[in-house]
């Protein structure tokens, strides 16, 4: 695990925690939870993959209780799990997104999966340790 912040009771937090929740958020959605660290990295991860399948699941902490593999791919691909398809087309409305999100200091933004009616949300400082620990 890649840990961040430390919560308000002690207990690490992931930079980035990954995990599929139904009926949140309006919906059924695959969480991105970051820190501005793990938000970083993530736009970090999108802006060097090699344009192949990036399993980004790898890259945080799976919800224990609420388990998701997220792979970031730049076509509609089918794999067990969820893909957020980003083509080249959609690069820079993803990565405009992220920075208007890093630049906001907190709060969420929306995207489609390519193989699921659920929601990908990304979230920045929204869910402290204490939620994730009730709730991951």
């Amino acid at each position: 695990m890649v840990a961040g912040y430390l919560g308000s009771l002690g207990i690490l937090v992931p930079d980035i925690g990954i995990g599929f929740f139904e009926g949140f958020k309006g919906g059924d959605t695959v969480l991105v939870a970051c820190s501005d660290d793990g938000l970083r990295r993530l736009r970090d991860l999108l802006a060097s993959s090699p344009g192949g399948l990036l399993p980004l699941h790898q890259f945080g902490e799976v919800a224990p209780n609420h388990p998701a593999q997220l792979f970031v791919a730049p076509a509609q691909v089918h794999e067990d799990g969820f893909v957020w398809s980003v083509s080249l087309n959609d690069a820079v409305r993803v990565h405009d997104a992220l920075s208007s999100l890093a630049q906001s200091g907190h709060g969420h933004r929306y995207f489609e999966l390519a193989n699921s009616d659920a929601q990908l949300v990304v979230s920045l400082n929204e869910y402290d340790a204490s939620w994730w620990l009730s709730n991951a």
